[in-house]
Parts: C-alpha cells; sequence; structure tokens
C-alpha cells in the first residue's frame, strides 16, 4: 500500500481501517475491531451451546465515515465536501502547521 500510495496520482480510498492513518484518505470506514467483537460473540455464544443457525447473520455495514487530514491537504479535498457527520483525524494544530517538518 505504502508504493500505490507513493505513486497515486488520485486519491486512495478504503471501506476498512487497515491503512487508516498510512495510504488512504478514508471513507465509511468499517473498524476491524467492531467485527472482530461480533465474530468473538457469535463464538462465545456457539461454544456456550447456541445453535449456529439460532444466531443467524450479521450484516456489517459501512461505518462513520473518518478521513485522513493529511491525506485531504495532499489531495486539496475541502472539509466542506464531505459528508455531515464525518470524522476527521490527526489534525495538526494551526500553530504548528507553520512550522514545517522538524
Amino acid at each position: 500500500m505504502a508504493r500505490l500510495h507513493a505513486a497515486a496520482n488520485a486519491p486512495v480510498f478504503s471501506h476498512i481501517d487497515m491503512f487508516f492513518g498510512q495510504a488512504i484518505v478514508g471513507g465509511p470506514i468499517t473498524l476491524i475491531s467492531d467485527v472482530s467483537r461480533q465474530a468473538v460473540g457469535a463464538g462465545i455464544r456457539i461454544l456456550d451451546g447456541e445453535s449456529p443457525a439460532a444466531i443467524g447473520k450479521v450484516v456489517v455495514g459501512p461505518g462513520m465515515p473518518r478521513y485522513d487530514w493529511k491525506e485531504l491537504q495532499r489531495w486539496d479535498i475541502s472539509e466542506s465536501n464531505l459528508l455531515a457527520g464525518s470524522e476527521v483525524f490527526f489534525v495538526f494544530p494551526a500553530y504548528w502547521s507553520n512550522i514545517g517538518p522538524i
């Protein structure tokens, strides 16, 4: 993913959080930890004797929209273009944004 990110001439989006904060702009991201908790919960119910058929299927939909501020800046994507309720992560405070790398 790092090589794709370095060579990309367009923003890279994903629906899972594996590369969030490293190489993707973001999007409606499904957190792997949430999916894992659901799977473990189903496994515990089965180990406690419940029938898998009784548990049924769980559909995991898209998560809340999350975006990486650094990637929004890289691709000149305005936060005003994001869906209402989107969260923006990795924001540098305005004071530090003019200093640059140390």
